[in-house]
C-alpha cells in the first residue's frame, strides 16, 4: 500500500474527503450548466408559483408529480433549491452533487459491511463515481430523483444490516424511517422488502417470530403508502393484453441495461428499445456467468444477493418502460441498482493487489473518466441536450419540437418549419406543434399555410383565444376580411382583452368599405331594392359617413314607405345634432 493510499484510507473522514474531491474534479463543471429542455421546464422554470410558500410543501404531499407519480421528497428538493437560489441552475446542480456525494459515502459503508477491504471498496466507489452511466442522474437535474431514492434506500439497507449484527433498536427505527422516505421518493421502493428478506436470510439464522414482525411492519408501511398514493394519483396500469410483447421487451431491456454497465458505449439521453441493441448485454451476461464459473466467488450468498439487488431494484422501472414497444429506458434508473453489480464483483476471487489487475483498473479509470468528461457537455444547455436527443432518438417528437423552438427563437424560421414538420409526422395529434409551425409561417408572411395550421390546431385542441386571434390576423393580412371579421366577432363575445388596440378599427373599416363596394354593385343591378339601400346606410353609419347614410335611408323609405324600421332609423338620424 503506497503513501497516498494510506493517507486516503487513514480513517472514514479522509475517505469521504477523497470521495468529495473526486466528485468535484469530475462533476465540478456541471455546477455551471443550465436547465435542459426536458422535465426542468415544467418542474422548475414554468412551475415557480408552486415552489413558493407553505402551500408548496403541502402540495408536495397532496398532489401528484407531473400528474402520474407520487414523489413528495422529489418535489420538496426543488422547493428547497428555489428558496435558496431562485431560478439559478447553479443551486439545483449543487444539490445533485451533494446527493451524489452522500450516496457514494453510503456506498463505501455498504461494501465494508460485507467484509470487503477498505482499499478494494474505495477502488469500487471511485469506479462508480467515474462511470459514465451516472451522467443522466447527476448532470441532469431531474435525475436527482434516483439520487435521493438511492440515499434513502441504501440508508435503510445499511441500518437493517447493522441492526442484524448489533440488534440496536435505534437502527431498526431508522431502517423503517428510511424505508418510508424511499417510498415517498420513488415507486420502485416497494421492492425493498424483498431485499430486506434476502439480507435477513444471509446475515443471521432465521428466527420465525422476529421475521414475522418485520414482515408485518413492511406490509403495513407498504399498504399505507399504496392507499395514500391511490387517493392522490390514478393508478397507472402496468399491464397490457399482449403479454408476449411485454415479456420480450422486458427481456430485451434488461440486456440493454446490463450491457451499459460493462460497455458504456451506446449511451443516450433518451434511450428507447428501437434505438438500442442487446449485443453488449448478452456479452456482459456471458462474462458474469463465466466469472462465476471460472474465477469463482468467495461467498455465494453475498454474490447472489448482489445480483438480486441489481435486478430487483431495476425490475419495476424496466417493466414500466416495456409495456409498449416504444417505451423509454432512462439510464438514471440504474443508479442505485448498479451497487448490486459491484457487490457481486467484490465476491469474485480476484487478486486485486496484482499488477495486471491494477493496470486493468487504471485503464477503466482513464476510459470511464474521458467518456464521462466528454459526454458531460451534452447536459450543458438546452441546445446541447436537444442536439444529443436528435442524434440518439430521432424518432422522438419532443426533440424535433425543441430544435424547432430553438430555431424559431433565433429567427431561423425556415429551419424551424422543417423540424415542426418532422414533429407532425411523428405526433400528428399534438395541437401545439401545428400552432407553432403556423407562427413560423406567419413570420415568413406565408399566411395561407399558417391558416391551415391554425385550423388544424383548433380542430385538435378546441377553442383557444390565442390561436383564434392569430388566425384572425392571418386572414386580415391575406385579405380574407370576411373570415377575419368572423374571428373578431367571436373574440368580442368572450375575449376582448386579447384583441390588439387598432385591429378592431382597421379591420372593421376595411370590411365595411368592402361591403359598401359590394352593395354598390347590387344597387346598380337592382336600383329598386330598398333593403340594399338600408344595409348600405348602416355600413355608412359604422364609418361615420352620416350624409351618405341619410340619403340611403331616405331612398329606402321612398321605395318602401310602409316599413316602420326604416322610418325609425330616419327619425333617429333627424334627431342627431351636428351630423356630417
Amino acid at each position: 500500500m503506497n503513501t497516498i493510499t494510506k493517507i486516503i484510507l487513514k480513517n472514514n473522514y479522509t475517505v469521504y474527503i477523497s470521495i468529495f474531491l473526486l466528485l468535484v474534479l469530475l462533476y465540478g463543471k456541471s455546477l455551471f450548466f443550465g436547465f435542459s429542455p426536458m422535465d426542468e421546464q415544467w418542474l422548475i422554470v414554468k412551475n415557480v408559483p408552486n415552489l413558493t410558500g407553505t402551500k408548496s410543501i403541502i402540495d408536495a404531499f397532496t398532489k401528484p408529480t407531473l400528474g402520474i407519480y407520487y414523489r413528495p421528497f422529489f418535489l420538496l428538493s426543488f422547493v428547497l433549491d428555489y428558496r435558496i437560489g431562485q431560478l439559478s441552475p447553479f443551486y439545483f446542480h449543487l444539490s445533485n452533487l451533494i446527493y451524489h456525494f452522500i450516496f457514494c459515502c453510503l456506498f463505501f459503508r455498504f461494501l465494508t459491511l460485507f467484509s470487503v477491504s477498505k482499499q478494494t471498496t474505495f477502488v469500487f466507489v471511485s469506479i462508480f463515481i467515474f462511470h459514465p452511466l451516472l451522467l443522466h442522474s447527476v448532470a441532469l437535474i431531474p435525475g436527482r430523483n434516483d439520487l435521493i431514492f438511492g440515499v434513502f434506500a441504501l440508508s435503510s439497507i445499511i441500518c437493517f444490516t447493522q441492526y442484524l449484527k448489533s440488534f440496536r433498536i435505534n437502527l431498526l427505527v431508522l431502517h423503517f424511517l428510511f424505508f418510508i422516505c424511499a417510498l415517498l421518493t420513488k415507486e420502485n421502493a416497494i421492492t425493498l422488502p424483498f431485499i430486506y428478506l434476502f439480507l435477513y436470510y444471509i446475515t443471521i439464522k432465521p428466527i420465525k417470530k422476529q421475521l414475522v414482525v418485520f414482515v408485518l411492519f413492511w406490509i403495513a408501511i407498504s399498504m399505507s403508502w399504496f392507499l395514500l398514493r391511490k387517493n392522490i394519483v390514478s393508478v397507472i396500469p402496468l399491464f397490457s393484453s399482449n403479454w408476449l410483447l411485454i415479456i420480450k421487451n422486458f427481456t430485451f431491456a434488461n440486456f440493454v441495461f446490463l450491457g451499459k454497465i460493462l460497455f458504456p458505449i451506446n449511451l443516450s439521453v433518451f434511450p428507447t428499445l428501437q434505438n438500442s441493441g442487446p449485443i453488449y448485454g448478452i456479452i456482459s451476461f456471458v462474462i458474469i456467468i463465466l466469472a462465476w464459473l471460472k474465477v469463482g466467488v468467495k461467498s455465494k450468498k453475498i454474490a447472489l444477493f448482489g445480483l438480486f439487488l441489481y435486478f430487483i431494484l431495476l425490475a419495476i422501472p424496466t417493466w414500466f418502460g416495456s409495456v409498449n414497444s416504444g417505451g423509454e429506458h432512462l439510464e438514471s434508473r440504474m443508479y442505485t441498482s448498479l451497487i448490486g453489480i459491484f457487490l457481486f464483483i467484490s465476491q469474485l476471487k480476484i487478486k486485486w493487489e496484482s499488477k495486471n489487475v491494477k493496470y486493468v483498473l487504471i485503464l477503466i479509470f482513464i476510459g470511464f473518466g474521458i467518456k464521462t468528461i466528454v459526454r458531460m457537455n451534452i447536459y450543458k444547455s438546452e441546445i446541447s441536450f436537444t442536439e444529443a436527443g436528435l442524434k440518439d432518438a430521432p424518432d422522438y417528437y419532443l426533440f424535433q419540437v425543441q430544435k424547432a423552438d430553438y430555431e424559431y427563437d433565433h429567427k431561423n424560421f425556415k429551419e424551424a418549419i422543417t423540424y415542426y414538420t418532422n414533429s407532425t409526422h411523428l405526433r400528428p395529434d399534438k395541437a401545439e406543434i401545428y400552432n407553432n409551425r403556423a407562427n413560423a409561417y406567419v413570420a415568413l408572411n406565408m399566411n395561407a399555410e399558417a391558416i391551415k395550421d391554425f385550423n388544424t390546431s383548433l380542430e385538435l385542441e378546441g377553442f383557444n383565444e390565442v390561436i383564434v386571434i392569430n388566425r384572425c390576423l392571418s386572414y386580415f393580412a391575406l385579405g380574407d376580411l370576411d373570415n377575419a371579421m368572423n374571428d373578431l366577432i367571436t373574440l368580442k363575445k368572450c375575449c376582448t382583452r386579447i384583441i390588439p388596440p387598432n385591429l378592431e378599427k382597421d379591420l372593421t373599416d376595411k370590411w365595411i368599405k368592402k361591403e359598401i363596394n359590394k352593395l354598390n354593385g347590387l344597387i346598380d343591378n337592382e336600383p329598386k331594392n330598398d333593403l340594399n339601400y338600408f344595409i348600405r346606410a348602416k355600413r355608412f353609419l359604422n364609418i361615420n359617413r352620416y350624409e351618405d347614410a341619410r340619403k340611403d335611408i331616405e331612398m329606402a323609405c321612398l321605395l318602401n314607405p310602409n316599413n316602420s324600421e326604416y322610418k325609425t332609423v330616419l327619425r333617429q338620424m333627424n334627431n342627431i345634432q351636428n351630423y356630417k
